[in-house]
């Protein structure tokens, strides 16, 4: 989960179902930069497909159905890391 509002992706005019590039950063190095679904939860990509979806808390997660992105991509919080999401036309 990040800190980013879901409201922005919203603003941005991504929809459910909209394909989004996501790029995760770690003191600016891409560990993370690959094309996904933004879709309103697990149950709407393959098992092992990563997504983009709204947490429970109402921010832009990035996960990956029945897996575990954050310990296969070595990603982390906190000031080093970044994120960049953009709607793929």
């Amino acid at each position: 989960e990040t800190n980013i509002p879901y409201q922005m992706l919203e603003d941005a005019g991504v929809s459910h179902g909209d394909k989004v590039r996501c790029i995760v950063r770690r003191k600016g190095t891409a560990v993370f930069d690959s094309t996904v679904t933004y879709a309103p939860s697990f149950g709407f990509v393959s098992e092992a497909d990563p997504l983009v979806m709204i947490s429970e808390t109402k921010h832009v997660e990035l996960a990956k159905n029945l897996r575990d992105i954050a310990t296969e991509y070595d990603i982390g919080s906190g000031p080093d890391w970044t994120m960049e999401l953009s709607k793929e036309i």
